[in-house]
C-alpha cells in the first residue's frame, strides 16, 4: 500500500509540474502574428544595410549630385569673374601708369629747369593735393621760385647789415686749458685771473 501511495503522489507531482511548465510556456510565448512582423522588420533592415554597403561611401544621391554640380558651376563662374576683374584692374593700372609717366615727361619738357627726381619726390609727398601733374608742376615751380626769392633776400639782407666793430680789448683764443690750470678748481683759476688783471691795471 505504501507503494501505491508513493506512485499516486509521483503521478500527481508529475502532472502538476507539466501543468506549471505549460502555463509558463504560454506566458513566455509571442503570438504568431507579432513574431512574423518582427521577422519582416529584420529582413527589411538587412536589405537596407546590404544596399548601403553596396553603394560606395563616396557616392551621392541624384539630388546631392545635382547640388554638387551646381556648386562647382557657380564656383567656376565666380573664378572667371574674379579673373576678369583682376585682368581689367591690371590693364587699367598699366594705362594709368603710362599716362602719368607721359604727363610727368611733358611737364618736365615744358619746365626744363625742374629736376625729375625732385619733382617726383614732391609729387609722391604732395600728390594727393593735386588733380593733375600739370597743376602739381605749377605749384612745384611756385615753391621753387619762393625758395629762391627767400634765399636771395636773405643774402641781400646779410650784405646790407653793417659790420660789427671789433672788440677793443685783447682777447686770446683759448681752445684748451693751459697745463698749469688743469688740476685747479674753477674758483682758483678765477682768483688768479683777477689778480693778474688787477696787477696789469696798476
Amino acid at each position: 500500500m505504501a507503494d501505491e501511495q508513493t506512485t499516486e503522489n509521483t503521478e500527481e507531482t508529475t502532472q502538476d509540474t507539466q501543468k506549471e511548465e505549460s502555463s509558463t510556456s504560454e506566458q513566455n510565448t509571442v503570438p504568431q502574428h507579432r513574431f512574423a512582423e518582427k521577422v519582416e522588420e529584420v529582413k527589411e533592415l538587412e536589405e537596407k544595410v546590404s544596399t548601403l554597403e553596396k553603394d560606395a561611401p563616396g557616392k551621392l544621391t541624384p539630388e546631392q549630385e545635382k547640388e554638387q554640380q551646381a556648386k562647382e558651376y557657380l564656383t567656376g563662374l565666380m573664378k572667371e569673374e574674379l579673373d576678369k576683374r583682376d585682368t581689367a584692374k591690371k590693364e587699367a593700372d598699366t594705362v594709368e601708369e603710362r599716362k602719368f609717366n607721359q604727363d610727368v615727361q611733358d611737364a618736365l619738357d615744358e619746365n626744363q629747369d625742374a629736376k625729375k627726381a625732385d619733382f617726383l619726390k614732391f609729387v609722391e609727398e604732395q600728390g594727393d593735393n593735386f588733380t593733375s601733374v600739370k597743376s602739381a608742376m605749377s605749384f612745384y615751380k611756385q615753391l621753387g621760385s619762393t625758395a629762391k626769392d627767400a634765399k636771395a633776400e636773405g643774402q641781400e639782407e646779410e650784405r646790407s647789415k653793417p659790420d660789427l666793430p671789433s672788440s677793443e680789448g685783447e682777447t686770446e683764443e683759448i681752445t684748451e686749458a693751459p697745463e698749469e690750470d688743469k688740476n685747479k678748481s674753477f674758483r682758483q683759476v678765477i682768483a688768479e685771473a683777477m689778480r693778474g688783471a688787477v696787477g696789469k691795471s696798476e
